[in-house]
């Protein structure tokens, strides 16, 4: 495997003209030149531009003295890991790079993986290009838990993130606040689970063209998990069949686009009267079948995890349409409102003080079980 580095320019006589140069060399950067094969290649403590022509190339600029560093990685299975204010263009190939903060990443075709360090605090805009990518912005996050840091203070916690999948079935994981994501064309997950005791609020999820699932739950891991949080989400599924589960505390506003489109929800306290997610589109007739998963719902919010590992789940709700409930507890109905109809569940055996509720916007029409699943 090659190492090869050159700096960009050589010593100078001592001069008026050197002199001015001489003031400019320490703000130019280094030129690291790779090969055409399968190269190695370290970044200097200051400003780099790194080229690694074609080859599966490992290139390393994540020592604390690197920042503002420029990739050009070239064709091939590369693996990349940054500094700070990085701009890379990783090129074609299943590309793997290993991010820390306010860098521009374009990774090019192919099936890419982008995963955050611990000290990735935001403000990144990440292109995955065509292919299967899983771009994860929770991986450091996990690993400071393993490793002690049990309740991170607010500022290790990722904030306006951009993030576009492009063309493929990617996966993709933000975390903190304030971020954009787009799954672009194909079958995306986009999952946020809601594990820290820092906000995680006001995502915009697209899931975009494709069937696409978005997910927002809670952290599955014992020992760790300290209850339900953030807030305020914006989920979008466009066009295709989409599965959207919420299980925010509440006030998310959810679009299923075109499509027969499942809107789950597992927890009870993920929309309530006081504070209500919305459903912007919910529709239910002989051309599109939009439907409303209450089937698993519960006061945990473990169940889309539980469904993984085979365990049981049914809430055992009556839909009573738009009487009014009973006391007995475990019931659905509907209610008309200015804005359209009102989803409400009394979802234990002992009526709840604190109801469940959907508003559905716009819709008018006298709705059946049919638009329900439970």
């Amino acid at each position: 495997m090659n190492n090869l580095k050159l700096t960009t320019l050589p010593w100078l006589e001592n001069n008026a003209l050197s002199q001015g140069i001489g003031a400019l060399l320490p703000q130019l950067p280094n030129i690291i030149l790779g090969t055409g094969g399968d190269d190695l290649l370290k970044g200097s403590n200051g400003k780099d531009w790194v080229f690694g022509f074609a080859g599966d190339d490992i290139i390393k600029l994540n020592t604390p003295e690197n920042d503002a560093d420029t990739v050009f990685a070239g064709d091939g299975d590369d693996e990349i890991y940054t500094g700070d204010n990085a701009t890379v263009f990783a090129g074609a190939g299943n590309d793997s790079l290993r991010m820390t903060e306010s860098s521009t990443i374009f990774m090019g075709d192919g099936d890419d993986r982008v995963d955050a360090g611990l000290d990735v605090h935001g403000h990144n805009t990440v292109f995955g290009g065509d292919g299967n990518d899983r771009i994860n912005f929770n991986y450091g996050i996990y690993w400071g838990i393993h490793y002690g840091i049990d309740d991170p203070p607010r500022e290790i916690m990722p904030e306006d993130d951009v993030i576009y999948g492009g063309a493929g079935d990617d996966w993709i994981q933000p975390m903190g606040e304030n971020n954009l994501v787009h799954g672009d064309e194909g079958n995306d997950l986009i999952s946020v689970e809601l594990l820290l005791q820092t906000p995680t609020d006001n995502g915009r999820l697209y899931g975009d063209d494709g069937d696409d699932k978005i997910y927002i739950v809670n952290e599955p891991f014992p020992g760790y998990n300290i209850g339900q949080l953030g807030t305020h989400f914006n989920l979008d599924g466009g066009a295709g069949n989409d599965l959207l589960l919420s299980s925010s505390s509440g006030g998310d506003t959810l679009t299923g686009g075109s499509g027969n489109d499942v809107f789950l929800y597992e927890w009870v306290g993920a929309t309530s009267a006081k504070d209500p997610d919305i459903i912007t589109d919910f529709t239910f007739n002989e051309q599109e079948q939009d439907k409303i998963n209450l089937r698993e719902l519960n006061d945990s919010g473990y169940e889309y995890y539980d469904n993984l590992i085979g365990w049981e789940v049914d809430s055992d709700l009556t839909f009573i349409g738009y009487q009014p409930f009973s006391g007995n507890g475990k019931e659905v109905r509907l209610e008309h409102t200015a804005e359209g109809t009102n989803v409400e569940v009394d979802p234990f055996v002992e009526p709840s003080a604190e109801l469940f509720q959907i508003q559905l916007v716009g819709v008018t029409q006298e709705l059946t079980q049919e638009a329900f699943i439970l």
